[in-house]
């Protein structure tokens, strides 16, 4: 490939990332050095996404959208918080005109993506797929191996049938009163659901977090293949081994159902593919 040391200067001259201009500015370079390292030296997506994303997935590769909607986007308002930046965006043309989202990190001064996908924040698709109120799950605590039971839930399929969803789980909740999730989680204490507004660029994601009542937490479902977006979620009720919530999308994405109050069929990939392993339970606290 060529021009790649030309490439790799522009990368070092990066941006402070202390504030949303400079995040802004970032964005808008990082979209011009992508579109001429295509156009100049006809780089492919994987190798696109190997010198600018700090994570991508296979099927990331399949699908040529991200990258040209990246260079047709319309830069609006940013966030920054430290290292990181949420870049909201439209694209012209795009039908309905939903308002979507990038994540970039900065590393020493080089802004990249933080992965190679966008998320949408606003729009009428996102609406529909709320509807009106959060939608609710409930969750049985998890006490022996084994298979899942009414101790999982799936936010993707929005639904707590796993052996209708193949194990396809996004959440679970287990004897020691967490919840453990294929994914990263974030414990935002006690909080309304309804303040959650977006996703939180300072979050110190885990994979297991407490169950506490009155407390809301922002999870990201994913990042793999299947699925990656973002929802936020409340326990409402917790009692008896049984964690209620009350859950609303955070932000839609790759796999994120059209809608959140009722259940989402298994793609026809899904249904080829077998189940998904059980996860062993933890050891007993205390």
């Amino acid at each position: 490939m060529k021009h790649l040391p030309w490439v790799l200067l522009l990368l070092v001259v990066g941006a402070d990332a202390s504030s949303t201009k400079e995040a802004k500015k970032g964005f808008v370079e990082l979209q011009a050095t992508i579109a001429r390292l295509r156009s100049e030296s006809g780089a492919d997506a994987k190798q696109v996404l190997e010198l600018f994303a700090r994570e991508f997935q296979r099927s990331d590769l399949e699908k040529k959208p991200f990258l040209a909607e990246l260079q047709e986007a319309k830069p609006g308002k940013v966030d920054a918080t430290g290292s990181r930046a949420l870049v909201r965006f439209t694209v012209p043309g795009e039908e309905s005109s939903p308002v979507r989202a990038v994540l970039l990190e900065n590393e020493r001064g080089v802004w990249r993506l933080a992965c190679a996908r966008s998320f949408i924040v606003d729009g009428k698709g996102l609406r529909d797929a709320r509807g009106r109120k959060p939608a609710r799950a409930r969750m049985s605590m998890r006490t022996t191996n084994g298979p899942y039971g009414s101790s999982a839930y799936s936010f993707t399929y929005v639904s707590g049938d796993m052996r209708k969803y193949k194990n396809r789980v996004d959440i679970w909740f287990c004897h020691n009163q967490d919840f453990h999730v294929r994914g990263g989680v974030v414990d935002l204490g006690k909080k309304s659901l309804g303040t959650v507004k977006k996703i939180p660029l300072d979050a110190s994601w885990r994979r297991v977090a407490r169950a506490e009542a009155g407390h809301t937490y922002v999870m990201r479902v994913g990042p793999n293949e299947r699925r990656d977006f973002f929802v936020a979620f409340q326990v409402t009720r917790l009692k008896r081994g049984v964690a209620e919530l009350s859950w609303t999308l955070l932000a839609g994405g790759h796999g994120a159902p059209s809608t959140i109050h009722k259940p989402n069929p298994l793609p026809e990939s899904d249904r080829r593919d077998g189940a998904d392993g059980v996860d062993g339970l933890p050891g007993k606290r205390g």
